[in-house]
């Protein structure tokens, strides 16, 4: 048998077309590689990482080597995800490898890397450098080292070009190493109870309370607990356990346990709601669709606030009944705890969330549960898109206009059409939903290529629900109205009148505040009804330049030359760019005037001069700087929402 594969690393190929390799594979190791199955192949002088994209009967040379070994039994990508691959090298012009190692987590596919060693000595009058000489009595003392020990020794100096010029001049032998993969399941130390074990005879002279307490903590749990919290409950300690196991009381194991994102939060359950005459035409649509099975795509139309999420989640249903899955896309971070927690409250135990926040390992388990088939959703950015389910029947991208679908690294694929491939691959239907279709989408859809849907009321609450809040929060009044064609619990807000202020007449006006006087009367208004505001600003940090009153100099990033942004009390130089800090200057650098200014306006400035204006309103900020972690988004979201602040600042 041959194996035709995809090294995961860049390579040269003289072919224009893809650059595939053909191996044959060794009786021991034939039966276990399946296309989409990760092995290592033998690549020169190196050993390198591949992906299996096809088995071929023969191969297409006449000499091939042989596959060294199979690295996971089971394969890590999809027949669909590598026709996905594919597809994005061709649309990006990005090479294949890469369009692949984007569909894996982290950590699956193990580094290469290089050792070095010292196989000669320096010869008298041989001239090297300072870096050079300082290489060879490190690896001298410490012995051979690899290149992630020696990045470690030498940060910031580019060892690698002093090492090359020791190898060719047979001072240093260089050895091509594959590291193996870093991600691996997480096991716990467990404890349980033998049962039909003496428990008399076995305490028989242990004199401690401790070890009748830890049998009584095992009994009531019934099975094999966590170490950790046998120790927290009992008070015991590792010896207590290992006594007991001595005199055959208990066992202890190991325990494969999964690194789940949403371990520990809790989710209102929900029922389906009943529909609107227009839901209920755009869903006659959907539905069909699902049920025949059909590819089809549909931009879902519908104002803010028109019951897009409640097609949403019906379409998932359906899905899941026909024994399908789905994936839920929304365009940032932030927009995922909301989002997981409508989809966790409809469907409980089936959902799952992936971002770029999560830990290595909550990633790598998200990835290995959605491949043995125990999630049917997935909620998350872009990258969500990746995980393998299967077989996938529905992909929702909410929010389809959001330009956050579009990557800016390589491969920049845009995750709309990126979509649309996969659902090609795979047979599902597309949803996507937006108040504010993209120009690409609206014209597709009125070339016919999508089918359009629309929903054009607004249906932001249900009677009962909005009852319950509303005596959660003492509200005395609330602006919903009821539907005259509608299900007779449904309640919805016309659209919010909207206000252009001329800040400039507001200027002329006598107001030198950043507030207008339109706005802090609606604030004030707002906060004496015992009703909350939230005030968005497209920028984070206190000022966003710096600027001398003298020459117009601005200061700015000497690696990405954009005006640096003043963040904190400290009033720091930050750019947003990179991430390059420097204290403020006390005098232009230019030209030696100290009127040096603060100019423009962020999160911080504004949320100091709420604080200023309103100080008894409690304020929360979410922007980047204050949700640095999903964590930190879920937090803020929820804190709001419970009414524990009256004013939340933040950028979108």
């Amino acid at each position: 048998m041959f194996a035709r594969v995809v090294v995961l690393s860049p390579v040269r190929s003289l072919k224009a077309e893809e650059p595939v390799f053909d191996y044959y594979l060794p009786d021991d190791i034939a039966d276990g590689v399946r296309v989409g199955s990760l092995v290592t192949v033998p690549f020169g002088a190196r050993s390198l990482y591949a992906i299996v994209v096809d088995l071929p009967e023969r191969p297409a040379v006449a000499e091939t080597r042989a596959v060294a070994s199979l690295a996971d039994p089971e394969p890590v990508l999809t027949t669909a995800q590598i026709g996905l691959a594919r597809w994005m090298s061709r649309e990006t012009l990005a090479p294949i490898h890469e369009c692949l190692l984007l569909m894996l987590p982290p950590g699956v596919v193990g580094l290469t890397d290089m050792r070095l060693e010292v196989v000669n000595g320096v010869a008298a009058g041989l001239r090297l450098s300072p870096l050079q000489r300082h290489l060879v009595d490190s690896l001298r003392r410490r012995g051979p080292l690899r290149g992630r020990q020696l990045d470690r020794v030498f940060p910031r100096s580019d060892w690698r070009s002093a090492a090359e010029r020791l190898v060719r001049r047979g001072i240093l032998a260089r050895t091509h190493v594959l590291a193996p993969p870093r991600a691996r399941p997480r096991r716990v130390a467990t404890v349980r109870l033998i049962p039909g074990a003496d428990t008399g005879a076995g305490l028989k002279g242990l004199r401690s309370p401790v070890y009748p307490a830890v049998l009584e903590f095992l009994r009531d749990e019934g099975g094999p607990v966590d170490v950790s919290w046998v120790y927290a409950q009992t008070g015991c300690a590792r010896r207590h356990l290992n006594k007991l196991e001595e005199r055959g009381l208990v066992a202890l194991e190991m325990e494969e346990v999964w690194r789940d994102p949403l371990e520990g939060k809790a989710f209102l359950p929900t029922e389906p709601l009943p529909l609107t005459p227009d839901q209920e035409a755009a869903w006659t649509n959907l539905r069909s669709a699902i049920c025949d099975l059909e590819s089809a795509i549909f931009l879902l139309h519908g104002v803010t606030g028109s019951g897009k999420t409640e097609l949403y989640l019906q379409a998932v249903a359906e899905v899941l009944d026909r024994g399908r899955r789905a994936i839920v896309l929304v365009p940032e971070i932030s927009l995922t705890p909301q989002t997981v927690a409508r989809f966790a409250g409809r469907f409980p135990g089936r959902v799952t969330v992936v971002h770029s926040r999560l830990s290595d390992g909550e990633r790598y388990d998200v990835w290995r549960r959605a491949r043995a088939g125990l999630v049917d959703v997935v909620v998350g950015p872009r990258s969500a898109l990746f995980v393998p389910l299967s077989p996938l029947g529905l992909i929702v991208l909410d929010e389809e206009h959001d330009p956050s679908y579009k990557q800016q690294s390589r491969p920049a694929y845009h995750a709309r059409e990126a979509a649309l491939q996969l659902a090609r691959l795979t047979g599902a239907t597309v949803i996507l939903g937006s108040a504010t279709p993209s120009l690409e989408s609206y014209l597709r859809a009125q070339r016919g290529e999508f089918r359009r849907l629309e929903l054009g009321r607004r249906i932001l609450g249900h009677a009962r629900r909005l009852a319950d809040l509303q005596a959660v929060y003492h509200l005395p009044r609330i602006r919903y109205r009821t539907l005259r064609d509608g299900p007779p619990e449904a309640c919805y807000l016309p659209l919010p009148p909207v206000k252009v202020v001329d800040m400039r007449a507001e200027l002329r006006a006598g107001n030198r505040s950043i507030f207008s006087r339109a706005l802090a009367q609606a604030v004030g208004e707002a906060l004496g009804c015992g009703e909350q505001v939230i005030l968005f600003l497209n920028r984070r940090g206190r000022a966003t330049f710096v600027l001398c009153r003298d020459c117009g100099y601005v200061a700015r990033c000497p690696r990405c030359d954009v005006p640096l942004t003043v963040h904190g009390r400290q009033a720091s130089l930050v750019c947003h760019h990179c991430g390059r800090r420097e204290p403020p200057p006390e005098q232009c650098p230019r030209c030696g005037g100290t009127r040096i200014r603060y100019f423009g306006l962020g999160t911080e400035g504004v949320e100091t001069a709420v604080r200023e204006r309103w100080p008894q309103a409690r304020l929360l900020r979410w922007d980047r700087d204050t949700a640095r972690t999903a964590e930190a988004h879920w937090t803020i979201l929820q804190r709001f929402s419970d009414g524990q602040a009256d004013v939340l600042v933040g950028t979108q």
